[in-house]
C-alpha cells in the first residue's frame, strides 16, 4: 500500500457481529485499491472484535486498532488523528456500500478539485420490510458550488458523515473534530465541514446503505440524549450566524435544518413517550430555543388552515402541550375548535397571494401557465378553492431544460417561493412542490410543466403509485398524460388576483377525468398511457410521502 494512499475509510464498531461482516466483505470489495481501512474497535463485548481482526489478517488495505470504549466520537476522533489518505470516508460497522463507492467519488473529487462529494443512499428499515431512498431532495443542481453560493446545499446534502467524502486537507484547516460524550455528532461535524468547503460536488449514484430503527440505536427513540439535539442546534446556527445575518437564503436554509432538528423529527418520538412529563420539558425547551436563534419561527413553518392537529401542534406549544397532557377525547374536541379558529380566510390570502407571484416570476420569460387538476376543477365549478387547506396546481408551457432550472432553481426563490420538493424525469424538471408564506400563513403550490406534443396536444409527467394494487408494497410509477393543448387563457378574479384558466377547462378536466369527472383518477383517463419499465420506488404503506424521482 502507498504511503499515503488516495482514500482512508474510518469504521468504528461496538457490539455489532451479526452485521459487521457484510460491513467488511462490502470494503473489501472495493474496487479502489489506493486505500486504507482503519476499524476502530470501541471496546467489543460480542464477537465484533475477533471478525475484524480476522479481516484485518486477510485484507492488506484493512487495519485493526483497539480504542477503550468512549462511544462513536473518540473512535472516529482516534481514527482521524491516524488517515493518512488524501480524502477520507466514514462507514458504521452496521451498514455497507457499493464495490464502486470510493472509486467513484474519489474520481469526481479529482476531477472537479471539491471538498467535498456527496452521493445518495437507501434507507433499511429493521423492524418492517422497506427500502427509501436519501436522495439529493429533488435538488441535484445545487452542486458544484459553495454554501455560500448555493445553501441549498445543505439540505439537499443531508446531515449524514457516512454518505460524503471529505478531503482530509480540509478537516484539518477547519479543525473539525467529531464532539464527544454527545449524539448528533453528525451534524455538527459535517455542517462545520460544509461551511468551510470551496466546492462542494455530488456523485449521482447510490452508494450507501443504511440500517434504520435498529435496536439500540440513540437518534431512533426519545430518551435523556435527546436533549442534546438543544446543544447541537446552537452549535449549528452558531457555525453560521455571522454568513447568515448578510444573506437571507442562507439564514432560511439554516433555520429550516434546526427546525427540522428540534421541532419535526422529534415530534413524534416525543408524543410516543411513555415519561410524558419529560417529553413535555423537551418539547418547552425546543420551542424556547427556536424562539431564541430564530425568532418568528412560528409563522414560517405553520401550515395555514390545516385542522391536522399534528401539523398545528408543531408550531403552537399550547396545542402541542395539551395534546400531550389531556385525555384522547377531550383533546379531538379541542384539536377541531382550534383548528376552526386558524381560518379560512387567512389560506385563501396566502393562496391569492402565491398566484400573484406565480405570475411575476413567469412574465418575464413569456410563461403561459394555467390552473389544473382539483383547482380548475375548484374555479369552475365554485369560483375559488374548495378547500382552504389544499394545494393550489397549475400546469406552466415547459421551455428549454436550462431555462426551465433556471426558473425553477433563481426565478421562483426570487419571487418569495421556498422549494420543498422536486420530481424529475429525463433530466428535466417535471413537477415542484413549493410553499408561499403570506401574513404569517403558508400556501402551497404545485407546479407541473407540459410538454408540447405536436399542434394539438401537450404531454405531461404524473408520478402516482399503482391505483390497482392492494395496500401494501407497491410501485411508483411515472405515466405521460397527453391533452389538448390550451387553447386561449381566460382569467376569473380571486381575492383581488386575476387566476388564469384554459378557456377549453371543461373539455381538459373531461379529457383528463372522464366524462363524469367523478373519480378524478387521471391514471385511468383514456388520454393516460403507462410508459414502460417505470417503476421507481416502493412503499409499504399507502399513506407514505411521495419520494423525489429522477
Amino acid at each position: 500500500m502507498p504511503n499515503r494512499p488516495l482514500v482512508t475509510v474510518i469504521v468504528p464498531f461496538h457490539n455489532v457481529e451479526h452485521h459487521l461482516p457484510a460491513c467488511l466483505d462490502s470494503l473489501a470489495a472495493q474496487s479502489l485499491r489506493d486505500i486504507e481501512v482503519l476499524l476502530i474497535d470501541d471496546a467489543s463485548t460480542d464477537g465484533s472484535s475477533a471478525i475484524a481482526k480476522s479481516a484485518a489478517d486477510r485484507e492488506p488495505t484493512f487495519r485493526y486498532i483497539s480504542s477503550p470504549h468512549g462511544g462513536v466520537s473518540v473512535a472516529r476522533n482516534l481514527a482521524l488523528d491516524m488517515a493518512t489518505g488524501k480524502y477520507v470516508g466514514f462507514v458504521d460497522g452496521d451498514d455497507w456500500v457499493s464495490p464502486v463507492m470510493f472509486e467513484h467519488m474519489a474520481a469526481v473529487a479529482e476531477a472537479s478539485g471539491a471538498d467535498v462529494v456527496v452521493c445518495e443512499a437507501l434507507r433499511h428499515y429493521q423492524d418492517r420490510d422497506l427500502i427509501t431512498p436519501i436522495d439529493f431532495l429533488g435538488r441535484p443542481c445545487v452542486f458544484g458550488a459553495s454554501v455560500a453560493e448555493e445553501p441549498e446545499i445543505l439540505r439537499a446534502g443531508h446531515p449524514y458523515v457516512w454518505n460524503k467524502l471529505f478531503r482530509r486537507d480540509l478537516i484539518e484547516s477547519a479543525g473539525a473534530r467529531f464532539p464527544e460524550a454527545r449524539i448528533y455528532e453528525d451534524s455538527i461535524f459535517v455542517y462545520l465541514l460544509l461551511g468551510h468547503a470551496r466546492r462542494i460536488e455530488a456523485c449521482h449514484e447510490t452508494h450507501y446503505h443504511y440500517r434504520f430503527r435498529r435496536n439500540g440505536s440513540l437518534t431512533s427513540r426519545f430518551r435523556p440524549e435527546t436533549f442534546q439535539a438543544l446543544t447541537a442546534a446552537r452549535d449549528i446556527h452558531a457555525a453560521y450566524a455571522e454568513a447568515a445575518r448578510k444573506a437571507p437564503r442562507l439564514a432560511r436554509v439554516v433555520e429550516t435544518i434546526n427546525y427540522a432538528l428540534l421541532i419535526d423529527n422529534k415530534f413524534d418520538m416525543a408524543f410516543a413517550n411513555a415519561d410524558r412529563l419529560e417529553a413535555v420539558r423537551y418539547v418547552v425547551q425546543a420551542h424556547r430555543t427556536m424562539a431564541e436563534l430564530f425568532p418568528g419561527w412560528q409563522q414560517r413553518h405553520r401550515v395555514a388552515g390545516s385542522l391536522d392537529w399534528r401539523h398545528q401542534a408543531r408550531t403552537d406549544l399550547v396545542l402541542a402541550l395539551v395534546h400531550m397532557l389531556i385525555p384522547t377525547r377531550l383533546r379531538s374536541a379541542l384539536a377541531r375548535l382550534i383548528g376552526r379558529r386558524s381560518g379560512r380566510g387567512a389560506a385563501q390570502s396566502a393562496g391569492a397571494a402565491a398566484v400573484a407571484a406565480l405570475a411575476s416570476a413567469l412574465a418575464p420569460r413569456g410563461r403561459v401557465f394555467v390552473a389544473d387538476f382539483t383547482t380548475l376543477a375548484s374555479f369552475l365549478h365554485s369560483g375559488a378553492p374548495l378547500s382552504a387547506t389544499a394545494p393550489l396546481e397549475f400546469t406552466v408551457i415547459a421551455g428549454q431544460a436550462e431555462d426551465d432550472e433556471a426558473l425553477l432553481i433563481r426565478d421562483l426563490p426570487a419571487a418569495g417561493f421556498a422549494l420543498d420538493r422536486v420530481w424529475r424525469f429525463a433530466g428535466r424538471p417535471r413537477e415542484a412542490m413549493l410553499a408561499w408564506s403570506h401574513a404569517g400563513t403558508t400556501a402551497q403550490v404545485i407546479l407541473r410543466w407540459a410538454e408540447p406534443a405536436g399542434e394539438d396536444g401537450l404531454d405531461l409527467t404524473l408520478f402516482h403509485v399503482d391505483p390497482d394494487k392492494p395496500c401494501g408494497p407497491r410501485e411508483r410509477w411515472v405515466t405521460t398524460l397527453r391533452v389538448a393543448a390550451v387553447g386561449e387563457v381566460c382569467t376569473l378574479e380571486w381575492q383581488g388576483v386575476a387566476v388564469p384558466l384554459p378557456a377549453n377547462g371543461p373539455a381538459a378536466l373531461a379529457e383528463r377525468f372522464g366524462p363524469d369527472q367523478k373519480g378524478r383518477t387521471y391514471w385511468r383517463s383514456p388520454a393516460a398511457t403507462r410508459l414502460d419499465a417505470t417503476a421507481v420506488w416502493q412503499e409499504s404503506s399507502c399513506d407514505a410521502e411521495m419520494p423525489v424521482c429522477h
